[in-house]
C-alpha cells in the first residue's frame, strides 16, 4: 500500500498537471491577502515614541493597544488565509473527481461550508487534547509529552475527513466518524505513507530553499514559495490514493 499510494499520487500528478494550478493560485491569493493585511495593520498601528513618553501611562496604553491590534490582526490573517486554503482544498478534491478545472472550481462551493465546519471541529479536538495534556502535566510533567503522539494518532485517524466531505459529500460529523472507522487497522501504513511523501518532498524542498535563498536572495524566496504552492495538492491526492488502496485491500 505504501509504495503503491506514492506511485499513484505522482502518476496522477504527471497525468493531470492542471491540478498544480490550484496550488499555485492558493499560494498567490494567500500571499497577496497577507501582504495587504500586514501593510494595513502596520499603517494603523504606529509604534509609540519610547524616548519621549517612557514611563507614562499614555505610552503604556499605546503599547497595550498595539499589542492587541497585532494579535487581532495576526488572527484575522490566519483565519482569512485558512479559509482560502480550505476553498482550494475542496477544489483539488473536486478536480480529482472531475478532472476539469472549471467544473472543480464551480462545484467547490457546495462542499466548502461543510469542510470549514469539519476543520473547525478538527481544531477543537486538537485544542481539547492539548488543554487536557497541559492540565494533566501539572500533576505529572511527563504526561505533557503524551500530547504529540495522541495528536499524531488523531490526525492519522482523521486523514480521510476532507475526502469524505468533498467527495462523498457527507456531513462534518459523519465524515469524522467515517474517517475514524475507515482507517482502522491501517494506522501504521497510513503514517508510513504520509512520512515517506513528506521526505520525498521535504528533502528536495529544503535543498532548494537553502540554495535559492543564499544564492538569489529575495527572488530565491519567491521561487521557493511558488514551488511550495505547487506541492499543495500532493497530500490531498495521496489521501485519495490511500483511500482507494485501503478499499481494495478490504475487498480482497
Amino acid at each position: 500500500m505504501i509504495i503503491s499510494s506514492i506511485e499513484k499520487t505522482f502518476r496522477f500528478l504527471f497525468k493531470q498537471k492542471d491540478v498544480l494550478l490550484l496550488g499555485l493560485a492558493n499560494w498567490i491569493l494567500t500571499n497577496i491577502i497577507s501582504l495587504v493585511l500586514i501593510s494595513t495593520l502596520a499603517i494603523q498601528t504606529p509604534q509609540p515614541d519610547f524616548q519621549s513618553l517612557a514611563g507614562s501611562l499614555s505610552d503604556v496604553s499605546k503599547v497595550a493597544s498595539n499589542i492587541y491590534a497585532l494579535i487581532l490582526g495576526t488572527a484575522v490573517i490566519f483565519i482569512i488565509t485558512s479559509l482560502i486554503s480550505i476553498f482550494f482544498t475542496t477544489a483539488v478534491y473536486r478536480y480529482i473527481l472531475r478532472k476539469n478545472l472549471y467544473v472543480a472550481l464551480n462545484e467547490a462551493p457546495k462542499v466548502y461550508v461543510n469542510l470549514v465546519v469539519g476543520r473547525v471541529l478538527q481544531f477543537l479536538i486538537f485544542l481539547a487534547i492539548a488543554l487536557v495534556g497541559v492540565i494533566l502535566s501539572f500533576a505529572a510533567a511527563p504526561l505533557l509529552f503524551v500530547i504529540v503522539p495522541v495528536i499524531i494518532l488523531i490526525e492519522n485517524k482523521l486523514i480521510f475527513m476532507d475526502l469524505m466531505i468533498c467527495l462523498k459529500e457527507k456531513s462534518p460529523v459523519d465524515s469524522i466518524k467515517s474517517s475514524w472507522e475507515y482507517s482502522n487497522k491501517f494506522f501504521w501504513r497510513i503514517l508510513a505513507t504520509s512520512l515517506l511523501l513528506g521526505l520525498i518532498i521535504g528533502i528536495p524542498m529544503i535543498i532548494i530553499y537553502l540554495a535559492s535563498v543564499f544564492l538569489l536572495g529575495e527572488i530565491g524566496s519567491i521561487i521557493y514559495g511558488v514551488l511550495s504552492g505547487l506541492t499543495f495538492p500532493l497530500n490531498h491526492i495521496l489521501a485519495v490514493m490511500m483511500y482507494v488502496n485501503i478499499g481494495e485491500q478490504r475487498r480482497s
